[in-house]
This record gives C-alpha cells, sequence and structure tokens, in this order.
C-alpha cells in the first residue's frame, strides 16, 4: 500500500532485547541481599535488616577508599576509620543475624546509621555536604520498609542529628544546607515510598480482578453445569415417555402409559388425554387422578373449558389459581383442581387431541415443566397417530383375512373335515396364513394351505390372491403341478413391490378318500396318522417356495391314505420356537398327533394345546385336518 514517505512502523516485528551481560551478577547481587525471610514476603523486617547490612558494609568500603585521596584540613582521619570500623561490624553482625534478630532490630539499625553519618560530617568539618547524602539512604529505607508514622519519626531524627552537627560546626550557611539536604531526603523517601504502595495497590487490584474474574468464571460454571444437569435430567424424563411411544402399538394401552408417566416426570395430581372426533369434540379417552365415572363418555366442543382452549388456539397454556381455574373450567375447579397446564397434540399441521395435567394445591409451573410438556405432546401425538394408523391397518388387514378365510367347512361323504387358524399373540399384526376346502365335482376334495411372509393388508391381499388362484386350478380340475407353476407365476407378476414370497402346499384327496395327490412350495410335509396310531410325514412333492425368481417345474407326489387315517396340513407356526430347531418341533407334533382323539374337531384341539399351550403362537397358525372313514370311531 503507497504511503506519504513518512516513516513507517512495522508492529509484527518484535523489539530486539540486549543480550544480558551482566544476569549472573545480578543474580549474585540479588540472592546476597533479597533472599526469603521466616515471613516469606518481599517487604519484610527480615529484607531490611539485610539491605541494611549491605548498605553499611557498601557504605563503610566507599569511605575507606575515598581516604586514599588527600584530606583536608581539619579533617578527623583516626575518627573516619573509627566510623568505618563500626559501621563494618554492625553491617557483619546483621548479615550473621539472617533474620533471626528482632523485628524493631531493623529501626535501631536505621537510627544508629543516622548517628554514625552525623560523626562522619562532624570527623569533616567544611565538607558537611560530602557524607549528607548517606541520609538518603536512611530516608528510602525508612519510607520504604517502614510505616509512614515509623518512617517521619526515622526523618525527625536525620533532621536533629543533622541540625545539631550543624550548629555544631557552625557552619556559614548552616540553614540552606539543612533545609536542602532535609527536603532531599524528605522528597527521595516519599517517591520511593509512594512508588512502593502504588505498585502494592496495583497488585492488589489486579488480586480482586483476578479473584473477581475467577468468581464470575466459577459462578458462570456453575450456572453451566446445573443447566447441563436440568438439561440432562429433561431428557431423561423425556426419553421415559418416548420409550413408551415407541414401544406401544395397542392404542388404550398407550394412551394408560403415556399418562402414567406424565404423572411422574411432572409430578402432577391428574392428568388426561382428550382425542377430536369427527364432530369437532374432544372426547376424554385416558384420565389418571380422576374417578372414571366422570370422564368416561366426557365430550368437550373445541373452544370450550380448559382443553377445548387449548384445541382452539393450538398452544400450551397454563393457568394457576382457584379464581382463574373457576372462571376458565368451572368443571375442573369443582373437582379441586387450582392449577392446569395443557399442550396441543399436533400432528402435520393439525390438532388431534390435547394433553393436559393438573394440581389440587396451589402451584406455579416452570418454564421448565412447560417446555417439557410441550416435547411430551410433540412424541405423544406422534405416538397416538403411529397407533390409530396401525389399529386401522389392523382392523382392514384382520377383516380381510377373516373374509378370505372359509366361513364354514364343506361337508363330504366319507369324510370329516377340521380347522383352525390362530392369530399371533400380542401385537403382532395380521399375518397371511390361510387354509381352503373345495368339493370337485368328481367327489374328490382340494385342499389348500399357506403362509405368505409379511404382516398386514398387502400380505393379506396376497394371500387372497393366491388362495383364489388355487381354487380355480382346483375347479377347473388342473393338474396339481402345472398349477402351482402357473400360481407361482401370478405371483411374480402381481406381488407387492418388496420382496415377498410365500409357502404353500396344494393337495387333491379322490373320490374314494385314499388317492392322494400333492405339491410342496417350500411348505412343511404333511403328517399322516394312521389307523394303527402311527404318524409319519409324507415325503416328495417338494420344490422352492412361490416368488423365488427361476423356480423352474414343479415336482408332484402321490399317497395313498388307508380306511380310518388322519392327513393333517398345518403352517410352520404350530412347530417353528425360537429356543428349539425345526426338526424337534416337527417330532413334538408328530407325536401329539399320534396322542390326540381321532374325531378331527377334538383332534386340533388336542394338538394346538400339546404344541401351543396357554400362551398362545408367536407367529400365525394355520392348520386343516382331514379324516377317511373309519378314522372316528362310531
Amino acid at each position: 500500500m503507497p504511503h506519504d514517505g513518512g516513516p513507517v512502523i512495522d508492529f509484527d516485528v518484535p523489539a530486539r532485547r540486549e543480550p544480558a551481560r551482566f544476569a549472573p551478577l545480578e543474580r549474585r547481587l540479588v540472592s546476597l541481599v533479597i533472599r526469603p525471610g521466616v515471613a516469606g514476603g518481599v517487604v519484610s523486617p527480615e529484607l531490611l535488616q539485610r539491605l541494611l547490612a549491605f548498605l553499611y558494609v557498601s557504605g563503610a568500603t566507599i569511605g575507606v577508599v575515598s581516604m586514599i585521596f588527600p584530606q583536608p584540613p581539619g579533617t578527623s582521619v583516626p575518627g573516619l576509620f573509627a566510623v568505618y570500623g563500626v559501621a563494618y561490624l554492625v553491617g557483619i553482625l546483621l548479615f550473621l543475624a539472617r533474620g533471626r534478630a528482632p523485628e524493631r532490630t531493623a529501626q535501631v539499625a536505621l537510627a544508629f546509621g543516622t548517628l554514625l553519618i552525623t560523626l562522619a560530617i562532624h570527623f569533616t568539618q567544611a565538607r558537611t555536604g560530602v557524607y549528607s547524602m548517606f541520609y538518603v539512604w536512611v530516608s528510602i529505607c525508612a519510607f520504604y520498609f517502614l510505616s509512614w508514622e515509623q518512617a517521619l519519626v526515622q526523618i525527625g531524627l536525620t533532621a536533629g542529628a543533622f541540625a545539631a552537627v550543624l550548629v555544631w560546626e557552625k557552619a556559614p550557611a548552616g540553614g540552606e544546607e539543612w533545609v536542602i539536604t532535609l527536603g532531599t531526603v524528605t522528597v527521595a523517601g516519599l517517591l520511593v515510598g509512594l512508588l512502593r504502595r502504588g505498585v502494592e495497590r496495583l497488585i492488589a487490584d489486579l488480586a480482586d480482578a483476578a479473584r473477581t474474574d475467577h468468581a464470575r468464571l466459577y459462578a458462570a460454571e456453575r450456572a453451566a453445569r446445573l443447566e447441563a444437569d436440568r438439561a440432562s435430567e429433561s431428557l431423561r424424563r423425556l426419553q421415559q415417555v418416548t420409550d413408551v411411544a415407541l414401544s406401544h402399538l395397542q392404542l388404550e394401552e398407550l394412551l394408560d402409559e403415556l399418562l402414567d408417566r406424565v404423572g411422574q416426570v411432572l409430578a402432577v395430581d391428574t392428568a388426561a388425554i382428550m382425542l377430536l372426533e369427527d364432530d369437532d369434540c374432544l372426547a376424554v379417552r385416558a384420565a389418571n387422578g380422576l374417578d372414571e365415572s366422570v370422564w368416561r363418555g366426557l365430550r368437550i366442543p373445541v373452544g370450550e373449558g380448559f382443553g377445548g382452549r387449548v384445541a382452539a388456539q393450538r398452544r400450551l397454556l397454563v393457568v394457576s389459581g382457584a379464581d382463574e381455574t373457576r372462571h376458565v373450567s368451572p368443571a375442573l375447579s369443582e373437582l379441586g383442581l387450582v392449577a392446569l397446564m395443557g399442550a396441543p397434540l399436533m400432528t402435520e399441521g393439525r390438532v388431534i387431541g390435547v394433553l393436559h395435567v393438573g394440581s389440587f394445591s396451589e402451584r406455579e409451573f416452570t418454564e421448565e415443566e412447560m417446555r417439557l410438556l410441550g416435547l411430551v405432546a410433540d412424541r405423544a401425538a406422534l405416538a397416538i397417530a403411529h397407533a390409530r394408523l396401525y389399529e386401522r391397518e389392523h382392523g382392514i388387514a384382520e377383516t380381510l383375512q377373516r373374509s378370505l378365510l372359509p366361513g364354514s367347512l364343506p361337508s363330504v361323504p366319507g369324510v370329516s373335515v377340521a380347522a383352525r387358524y390362530l392369530p399371533a399373540r400380542a401385537e403382532g399384526q395380521v399375518g397371511g396364513d390361510w387354509y381352503d376346502v373345495v368339493p370337485l365335482d368328481d367327489g374328490g376334495l382340494a385342499l389348500t394351505i399357506g403362509d405368505v411372509s409379511g404382516h398386514g393388508v398387502e400380505a393379506a391381499s396376497l394371500m387372497g390372491r393366491l388362495r383364489d388362484a388355487l381354487r380355480a386350478a382346483a375347479l377347473e380340475g388342473e393338474d396339481i403341478a402345472p398349477a402351482t407353476e402357473r400360481v407361482d407365476r401370478m405371483m411374480q407378476s402381481q406381488r407387492p413391490g418388496d420382496d415377498s414370497i410365500a409357502t404353500a402346499l396344494f393337495a387333491v384327496l379322490g373320490a374314494d378318500g385314499a388317492d392322494l395327490h400333492f405339491a410342496s412350495a417350500g411348505h412343511p410335509p404333511p403328517l399322516v396318522v394312521r389307523p394303527d396310531g402311527s404318524a409319519d410325514y409324507l415325503e416328495g412333492g417338494l420344490s422352492t417356495p412361490l416368488g423365488v425368481a427361476a423356480n423352474g417345474r414343479r415336482a408332484a407326489a402321490d399317497a395313498r391314505l388307508e380306511p380310518g387315517s388322519l392327513l393333517l396340513l398345518y403352517t410352520d407356526g404350530l412347530v417353528e420356537r425360537r429356543d428349539a430347531s425345526i426338526s424337534a418341533g416337527m417330532a413334538r407334533l408328530a407325536s401329539a398327533a399320534r396322542a390326540a382323539e381321532r374325531d378331527p374337531e377334538r383332534f386340533c384341539d388336542a394338538v394346538v394345546q400339546e404344541m401351543l399351550g396357554s400362551e398362545g403362537p408367536a407367529d400365525d397358525v394355520a392348520l386343516l385336518v382331514v379324516a377317511t372313514d373309519g378314522a372316528v370311531p362310531a
């Protein structure tokens, strides 16, 4: 950047420092004079004693060196050497004391130094100004190390001693010398004293500022830690509600559990959830802390009462005090509530309900509690929306599946048929298990059973299409293997956009009740229970499940049933267990079938009880039993 020719200052270049050539000498001198005393302080009696020892020795040495010069008439050389000797002796004693001398030793030593200086002036007579300079040393030490009062005492001693010697010597300009000497000594001492105390005050101010900054930092750190603890606690409490929202699908169970958790995290007496119905009214679906006879069936129009106001204003509302509660909601006030807080339940920008809590005692809800209820309402709204969606989908799928299962089993001469369908226990979605029995024109019987992977409406819909396709193939008289291949092609062209597959067993029992033709597309094999009580699985006719690419030709198998035999077709939910192999489950099924009664209905009940017990199935189960003539005792 151009400039006008003036000097250019480079602030980035650090100033050069001269090498500390005299650093070793400096350290030696400092260590000789300034050492930590007993008190450990810089301004201390111990330090003053050491410094005075240095001054005594230094002053005596200067005086001795000055004696090499010719002395004017009237100078008492023996007297001066006596003064120097005494100074050396006092200095040595102060050095040897090493701070162990009494505290007043330094003040006495200063006063004695004034005396020696005065004697030196006396022994030089006409040269009073030469040795009077040493008074400055006394003044500087006094004002630096002693209190103001003690320093002024030392100045007073100096003034008196110097005045006495001037009078004794009858100095021609004694008054002038006294004023100049005493003024110089006093000003020098005051300057050093003020400088020392100013530095001390600066250090004290810096220390106070450091303590203040430390206190501020500590307070800020403590506030941040408290805020972090509050945030952590809020997150933990919010997680309690979120866990509920993620782990429950049944709406009623979800609402009850949500209210329990809300009551715990906010420490309130009552909590209620109202859901918006089609008539623009809020229906109370669950409540804690209130008698069920009070809220069951209660409906509140939007805009009325406390909950209606929350829904209409679409924001969190807080009411505190008995009078305010009575004004907003007389009904809740009559129940004894004197503090209310409510938040709208919203999804996709629309209100689906209201979550509100209350207290029977006077209470001011905090900002943290308001924020927490708002977060809880957000998560609760999502959970409720998902649960409602699940209920609708589950209801549709269950209705669809029930409609696709045979309403009744056909009555065919020479055989007896029974079937069971058991949905998965607790919160499981509707699956794709099915069975079907179709009487044929030639007196035979077409049997199908299958299991579509997945759950929900899509699985039930695919199950219905497969069942109808196999039924159509049976009624058209199509052979087992080609019919299975055609159904497989249909599934691959019409199945949903996922990778759903299905297992199926397609069988035709001849009119004589003995000849059985079957094909298994990845399905568990049929089980035959013979009249003598033995039970075996039929082999053959096995191919890959429906929907698997490149299936190729399907195989079929034949078997002949003895009169009085039972044929059991089933889905894998009957034999599969997480804690056991499939072969162990099939062995248990064969054992249960051998022990069961031969009546098809009682046979089904006995097998289900033995295989599933009272817990119910973990997966959907379908089973179909066909008993030929002679299987059922007369």
